[in-house]
């Protein structure tokens, strides 16, 4: 019997596509650019739901989740819709200039946007997915921890 996808599923296929493909999407991207600017990997441990303790030690991660906006129709014929957010979260204590950062927030979109798309047909059972750039503001995780710049994706969709 198939798996009915659900947004537990739908979680894990999208955070095992980012893990399985980033690396190698960010050394493209290096390559391509040539400029000196480098994109570090994020290690398979980097991956949050929550701002767990963990992430206090970390400069580089992944944080993500999903929202239901809204359940929609009437029995069988009702659908999920929801959004999906990936966020990259750095370190900006690398001395890079505020162009650098702007780059490399670019570039961790770029890398996220294009696993997505070049994967799309092994995401099923979700209606077109809407991919929207997002650049939330700088953060600290605590008065001890560097300012983190970020920047990643939102996929919206519906699921039946």
């Amino acid at each position: 019997m198939a798996k009915k996808l659900d947004l537990e599923l739908l979680e894990t296929t999208i955070i095992q596509l980012i893990k399985d493909n980033l690396t190698a999407k960010l050394t493209e991207i290096d390559t391509e650019k040539n400029d000196g600017l480098t994109l570090d990997p994020i290690p398979d441990a980097n991956y949050f739901r929550t701002f767990e303790e963990e992430i206090n030690n970390v400069n580089e991660f992944i944080y993500y989740g999903h929202d239901v906006r809204v359940t929609t129709g009437i029995g069988p014929a009702s659908k999920q819709e929801f959004t999906f957010m990936i966020l990259v979260f750095f370190s900006t204590m690398n001395n890079e200039t505020s162009d650098e950062n702007r780059k490399k927030s670019f570039r961790y979109t770029r890398a996220i946007k294009e696993i997505i798309h070049s994967n799309y047909g092994n995401i099923s059972g979700v209606s077109t997915l809407k991919i929207t750039d997002l650049e939330p503001p700088d953060m600290q995780i605590n008065e001890n921890s560097p300012l983190l710049k970020s920047a990643g994706i939102e996929l919206s969709s519906s699921i039946a």
